[in-house]
């Protein structure tokens, strides 16, 4: 096991030098595109449309980071397989590793983009608080929820390519149903619990609980978010090694 995390571990650093080396800014560029990112926004939605009153740029600006960092964990990892098709054909390794590498790698875009967010609330006027400690566990739930989605669509993308067209779709559905322009307690009723039946509506939420509104978010859901997550990462695991000869027959 500490073989295998290790060589993930270095995966995950050599596709990062491999990504810094295309680039001119090279490492400069992780921490300037999140910051063009916010800035491209908050001109957008706080300058041109003057959307949502004083707070809607650090509410909107939350839950597109969040879910820039699911979305990218669940299409990199669901194509990490496919992708190192020349690879696996050549050694024989662990194939958990592919998307797991992945999942670092999307990881560590997320810590660049969510520092800069951090600092840009400073900025803005939202101070620092004790309620900030409690990021630390929720961005531990989301990282088994990413790695939970990545994961078990690496094993099924292989024998059926075309689901990825698929997965693509649902992302879109899922940018538009997680409250990322809206916030989700402002709905009521039925159709409130129909919204929080996604579980990155109430990551989404859980993070401007925390860094918005300076509180706690209930931790119930979230813990059964976890203990899901870590189901479907062990079962994951369990097929991919299962199918671990069979994946360089059906690639092609």
């Amino acid at each position: 096991m500490l073989n295998v995390i290790e060589l993930m571990l270095y995966k995950a650093y050599a596709d990062l030098k491999a990504e810094a080396s295309r680039y001119y800014a090279s490492i400069l560029w992780w921490l300037v595109e999140p910051v063009i990112y916010m800035v491209a926004f908050y001109v957008v939605f706080g300058i041109v449309f003057k959307r949502g009153g004083p707070g809607f740029i650090p509410f909107l600006l939350c839950g597109l980071i969040v879910w820039k960092w699911f979305a990218g964990s669940v299409n990199q990892g669901s194509n990490a397989i496919i992708m190192h098709l020349g690879l696996i054909r050549q050694i024989r390794l662990e194939k958990i590793i592919l998307p797991g590498a992945a999942l670092l790698n999307n990881c560590f875009h997320f810590f660049c983009a969510f520092s800069m967010y951090l600092v840009f609330l400073t900025i803005y006027g939202y101070k620092p608080s004790l309620s900030w400690i409690f990021l630390v566990p929720l961005i531990a739930i989301q990282f088994l929820l990413n790695s939970a989605c990545g994961c078990l669509l690496s094993v099924i993308v292989p024998f059926v390519p075309d689901i990825r067209q698929l997965i693509e779709k649902l992302l879109m559905l899922g940018f538009f149903m997680s409250g990322i322009f809206f916030d989700i307690n402002t709905i009521s009723g039925s159709y409130r619990n129909f919204f929080l039946m996604n579980p990155m509506a109430r990551i989404i939420d859980g993070y401007r609980s925390i860094l918005l509104h300076d509180k706690a978010p209930h931790w119930g859901p979230f813990l059964f978010i976890a203990l899901l997550s870590i189901c479907l990462i062990w079962a994951a695991q369990r097929l991919l090694k299962k199918f671990d000869r069979l994946y360089p027959k059906v690639m092609y």
